[in-house]
């Protein structure tokens, strides 16, 4: 896999920003994760069409919003559950607008179709998204986890009720682990 390339699209249900009190809506098909952290997405409001890219960096997105042949808008947001609460400005002042995310202050957002679960491994835990994978088998899911600043791909196959196997992804790395899962919590087993 070349660096670069996306590793994980992530289905956007629904997508919008705020102005003037008013909720406008964007159509976003999907977040593209790439493997050295990066994000990007194309999509269409309002205003125009328009490319974001930007970066992930523990917890947060910071992204920019480039309109074909007008302006740019940034944005900075942070994942919670399968919302990515964002709070945007025309000056690109990431300082405030990361003050107005930690107080809760947002004014944009993006909801993914995707579950949040806690994956624990070693006594650390990390936050991972994980859809259905293949429509006609609801024990294979796949998804994404930001793993020490690293997007990584996950996919879990589920053996019976509550044990499986993940497989865990980033660039040519590749582990498999046995896991127990309880709800939105996935356990790696110890050896």
């Amino acid at each position: 896999m070349e660096k670069g390339i996306f590793s994980f699209k992530l289905k956007v249900l629904r997508a919008y920003y705020i102005q003037n009190k008013q909720e406008h809506g964007v159509d976003i098909p999907y977040l593209n994760f790439m493997e050295d952290g990066n994000v990007s997405l194309d999509g269409v409001d309002d205003v125009g069409s328009f490319s974001f890219s930007g970066r992930s960096s523990d917890d947060y997105l910071f992204l920019e919003k480039k309109y074909h042949g007008k302006h740019s808008v940034y944005y900075l947001g942070k994942l919670k559950k399968n919302h990515l609460h964002l709070y945007y400005d025309f000056e690109g002042n990431y300082a405030n607008m990361l003050s107005n995310v930690v107080r809760g202050i947002y004014n944009a957002g993006i909801v993914f179709d995707a579950e949040l679960y806690d994956l624990n491994v070693g006594g650390i835990e990390y936050n991972v998204f994980l859809s259905q994978d293949d429509q006609d088998d609801d024990r294979k899911l796949k998804g994404l986890g930001i793993i020490d600043n690293k997007v990584f791909k996950l996919s879990l196959k589920m053996k019976n009720a509550d044990h499986g196997k993940l497989k865990v992804k980033y660039l040519e790395e590749e582990e498999t682990y046995k896991v127990i899962v309880r709800g939105n919590t996935i356990d790696v087993e110890s050896d």
